[in-house]
């Protein structure tokens, strides 16, 4: 394992950085897709939830006015 430098802020020579335009909106890599459509599912499924809450809210209010 190597050692750490003293003076590791200082270097002998420099480096030419590749640069590059990253263009936006472009073709998205297919594990993007994959994780919009499981977030896609997820309001889909709380409105299944709501949809059942209020047919026993209703159910549970019918059987409280008729007791």
């Amino acid at each position: 394992m190597t050692e750490p430098e003293a003076c590791g802020d200082e270097f002998d020579k420099a480096e030419i950085a590749d640069r590059r335009f990253i263009v936006a909106g472009r073709q998205t890599p297919r594990v993007f897709h994959f994780v919009e459509t499981s977030l896609d599912e997820i309001p889909q499924s709380v409105d299944k939830i709501i949809d059942r809450l209020r047919v026993f809210a209703v159910l549970a209010e019918s059987v409280r006015s008729s007791v």
